[in-house]
């Protein structure tokens, strides 16, 4: 990590900008490697996005270090309000107002570095290239520009059923704009390869950071702490119970499962619930099939949808063998509740086949197996056994 930073920040300068055009606290990449600036570099560093639910406690011990700019969104938000015609007027003033929002506080920071993450890459690709421009052309010193690619933007909206032509430019644009960075990180290697064959991207240029869990935060839970954590969260006695002096599995218990999701295209919960129907009927007729409790954490467009399908499964699919419960847990409980699980499951099918879920990582940490969809690139995270 050193080496990395070394490489992509040659100059010890003073001053770094973050971007993320997403809640802070659920942004826990970009959280890294503002943390990893500072402990490997002398950087005074602004971590930029929206002000999220929460304020991230592991950003306090570098306060000192580490500020936190924020996205007013409030203007923004009340445009949703507009009637469904006016959606393509909401989408241009959207645009505009980020775009003035992202430029003044790039002239306040005068930041020497930038990393930003994409997607998404509207309206900020064009922002930080423009801006750029303007320094080129006043003689300014040009700030290094650091883009963290996690997916492609314009492949998202084709999962969206966006129209082709929209997806189309939106490659362009990602494509064209997505060369003004100076150095460039990526998820996977697969990544790599296919932003230098792709998007013309120098090789030398790029460099592959896989996605590692917050330190500290997922890891192993003993049975005690099982326990206490699921009385927290009123699931009770469900996998264990107390017995005499110690706290046991219950004989009868069903395993834990997990998954989160964005509740988005790219999450195929449908063949999730087709999976666990599938197991009740056969569990019916095979007593030594455990029951299943599946627990679905997350928030997102579809969330609605689900909720319906999971309530209907539990009514009348699941026999009494596998429940799902949808379940909102707040950022200090979901590493627990990952590891007090018997098993992960991950149905991220990636848009662009080239990016990895984080979630796969967070379980593995806590020494969780995981069930993963199929794709090509999930070989570099997940070994099929």
């Amino acid at each position: 990590k050193n080496s990395l930073w070394e490489r992509v920040m040659q100059d010890q300068r003073k001053k770094a900008g973050v971007f993320v055009l997403g809640p802070l606290d659920r942004s826990p990449r970009m959280m890294n490697h503002a943390i990893s600036m500072c402990e490997n570099t002398k950087y005074k560093v602004d971590l930029i996005g929206y002000k999220g639910k929460s304020k991230p406690r592991r950003l306090l011990e570098h306060k000192d270090q580490i500020k936190l700019v924020h996205i007013d969104t409030e203007m923004v938000d009340k445009l949703k309000d507009l009637p469904r015609y006016l959606y393509l007027f909401y989408g241009v003033l959207r645009i505009i107002i980020q775009v003035f929002q992202l430029m003044v506080i790039l002239i306040q920071g005068r930041y020497d570095v930038i990393l930003l993450q994409n997607p998404p890459c509207i309206p900020i690709f064009f922002v930080i290239w423009l801006f750029k421009l303007l320094q080129r052309l006043t003689g300014m010193d040009e700030m290094r520009v650091i883009v963290d690619w996690h997916n492609y933007g314009y492949t998202i909206m084709e999962a969206n059923q966006v129209r082709s032509p929209i997806v189309y430019l939106g490659r362009v644009y990602e494509r064209f704009f997505g060369r003004m960075g100076d150095q460039h990180l990526c998820v996977s290697q697969a990544f790599k390869a296919d932003l230098v064959s792709n998007f013309g991207l120098p090789e030398d240029r790029i460099s592959v950071l896989y996605d590692r869990a917050v330190e500290g935060k997922f890891k192993v839970l003993s049975i005690q702490e099982k326990h206490d954590f699921l009385k927290e969260i009123n699931m009770g006695n469900m996998i264990t119970v107390p017995s005499w002096c110690e706290i046991v599995y219950r004989e009868d218990r069903p395993l834990l499962l997990i998954t989160s999701t964005s509740y988005t295209p790219d999450e195929n919960l449908d063949i999730l619930i087709e999976a666990l129907e599938l197991y009740a009927k056969k569990a019916l007729s095979d007593p030594t099939l455990p029951s299943l409790y599946l627990v679905v954490t997350g928030k997102g467009p579809l969330k609605s949808k689900y909720i319906i399908k999971f309530d209907e499964f539990n009514d009348f699919k699941g026999y009494g063998k596998v429940t799902i419960e949808p379940k909102w847990l707040k950022m200090d409980e979901y590493p627990k509740m990952v590891a007090a699980c018997d098993l992960g499951i991950c149905v991220h099918m990636s848009s662009s086949n080239l990016d990895l879920p984080m979630k796969v990582v967070d379980m593995f940490s806590c020494k969780v197996p995981c069930f993963a969809y199929d794709y090509p690139t999930i070989g570099e995270l997940v070994e099929s056994q």
